[in-house]
């Protein structure tokens, strides 16, 4: 059993964590897919295909990006994450007029 659990301890990093480190994680443990915590609480994931299509910008060094620059959030962070970007207020959203 402790042996499933540091399995997936492996797949877990902090959103500050580098997507060099992301990659060298991917392939020491021989997983496609990481997990994206902020103080506990699953926020995302990172894929391999995350590290090759949004990893890779131009000009950028790997060292220098993070989990949270490449990662997929999970839905219910992403729609979240789109109203404070968009500065609407939760409120001011009527779904049935999409307004």
């Amino acid at each position: 059993m402790e042996n499933r659990q540091e399995q997936h301890r492996d797949n877990v990093v902090e959103r500050t964590t580098s997507i060099d480190e992301i990659a060298h994680i991917m392939r020491r443990h021989r997983i496609d897919t990481v997990l994206v915590v902020e103080n506990g609480v699953l926020i995302g994931s990172v894929t391999d295909r995350d590290l090759a299509i949004k990893g890779l910008a131009p000009g950028l060094h790997p060292r220098a990006r993070t989990a949270w620059d490449v990662m997929t959030p999970i839905p219910d962070r992403c729609l979240g994450e789109s109203i404070r970007r968009a500065g609407a207020n939760v409120s001011d959203y009527d779904p049935m007029s999409g307004n």
